[in-house]
């Protein structure tokens, strides 16, 4: 049974849902980041699966519809260069895709 707290978190907060630790961090650095216009979770992902496709820069901005500059400060927001890696790449992808899943209904 789940309780009346374990509701109210946030699914990154809540340990019970089974979610991975490089889920919960990737959550985390998206929610840090917020949404300032025009950023949604469909232009991150966008932006992420292009680069991490091996896009270049302002291919991936054309991909999410921004301009360059807005991608790189973007792509710099949710992966500090401290915590990039492979591993990271791919649970940002998960995150953000889950995200777009679940803001879809």
């Amino acid at each position: 049974q789940t309780t009346r707290s374990a509701r109210s978190l946030r699914p990154e907060d809540d340990v019970s849902n089974g979610m991975g630790a490089g889920e919960r961090h990737a959550r985390r650095l998206v929610r840090a980041a917020g949404y300032p216009k025009p950023w949604t979770a469909e232009k991150d992902l966008a932006l992420f699966e292009a680069i991490c496709a091996g896009r270049k820069l302002p291919y991936a901005a054309e991909a999410a519809k921004v301009t360059t500059e807005m991608a790189k400060e973007r792509w710099n927001a949710l992966f500090p260069a401290s915590g990039r890696s492979y591993e990271a790449q791919v649970e940002m992808i998960h995150a953000l895709r889950k995200i777009v899943a679940e803001a879809a209904g």
